[in-house]
């Protein structure tokens, strides 16, 4: 059970690394055990409230994995854990 949990600590930290260097992604707070969020923020756009709420709900409607969105700072943010 703890090599599991150490694993998913792994990924999430490992992904959070990828995505901080991408410069249309905004961390939006940092990874406390397996669990973070972040938005998409490219340049120029004006809702992103909006833009993030489409985007987690089109990577939900693929199936594939599930995300979930929260506030922070009044915000929308797509929240990360992986477990």
């Amino acid at each position: 059970m703890r090599e599991r949990l150490r694993n998913h600590i792994t990924w999430s930290n490992d992904l959070h690394d990828r995505l901080a260097t991408e410069p249309d992604l905004e961390i939006v707070t940092p990874p406390m055990w397996s669990l973070w969020t972040f938005r998409y923020a490219p340049a120029g756009s004006t809702d992103l409230d909006d833009l993030n709420l489409r985007l987690v709900n089109a990577i939900n409607d693929d199936g594939r994995i599930y995300l979930t969105q929260t506030r922070v700072d009044g915000d929308l943010a797509i929240r990360f854990q992986a477990g």
